[in-house]
């Protein structure tokens, strides 16, 4: 259970987990949101190249994991971004321009896979956390 990503999120990606086991792939979530304590105000922060200033960017909504898979030499993210899209995650290695083949990310809340409608009406992930008791 991660206390930093959406609950919906968190059930996904417990489900995920229990599939790729299953097939005897292990991960491990390696990076799941970001606060606004540990992002560096008017600095920018690298997400696996891509570089992101807060809040814009999923994981701090908590609306996205990165992650690793744990057996050396299995190269299976290819794998793992089949079963998180099976489950209705998007997989960052279908982004069009820069592939982020260990990014999995939820956008149910994310219209046109941008956070710019939450900044709109929430104008912070902070606020946004705080309505995620509706999905417990």
């Amino acid at each position: 259970m991660y206390n930093d990503i959406h609950p919906k999120l968190n059930k996904k990606i417990i489900e995920l987990k229990q599939i790729l086991k299953n097939q005897n792939i292990n991960i491990d979530i390696i990076k799941t949101s970001v606060s606004k304590e540990n992002f560096p105000k008017n600095e920018q922060y690298v997400f696996s190249k891509i570089h992101k200033r807060y809040p814009y960017c999923s994981h701090c909504f908590g609306l996205a994991v990165d992650f690793r898979i744990v057996e050396k030499n299995i190269n299976n993210y290819e794998q793992v971004g089949k079963i998180g899209k099976e489950l209705g995650l998007f997989w960052g290695g279908d982004f069009k321009f820069e592939k982020e083949i260990n990014h999995l990310e939820m956008l149910e809340f994310l219209p046109n896979q941008s956070v710019k409608y939450l900044i709109y009406k929430y104008q912070t992930p902070e606020n946004f956390k705080k309505t995620w008791y509706l999905y417990n």
